[in-house]
């Protein structure tokens, strides 16, 4: 489904009529696996977003922690900017 929402592709039996960025939030998978996973798919374009809990660790030091309001104001902040639609894993 991310790929075709993010290449405005079919899904299945259904039409996307227009791409749409995505971001795609973990907090669970290694960030190898998942990177693996999503390449193998073909999801892998300017139209999605990778908010990984490893990559926010290793970036600055950040845990993702969805309680924090101040984690949570930065994704929705982000969102609103950069994607239209959200995973939440």
């Amino acid at each position: 489904m991310t790929r075709a929402l993010t290449t405005g592709t079919k899904f299945g039996p259904r039409d996307v009529h227009k791409k749409a960025r995505v971001m795609y939030i973990d907090g669970e998978m290694p960030v190898a696996e998942l990177q693996k996973r999503f390449q193998s798919l073909g999801v892998t374009n300017e139209n999605f977003i990778l908010l990984h809990h490893e990559l926010c660790f290793l970036n600055d030091g950040t845990i993702l922690r969805l309680e924090n309001k101040d984690i949570q104001k930065a994704i929705t902040s982000n969102v609103s900017e950069s994607a239209k639609i959200i995973y939440l894993l």
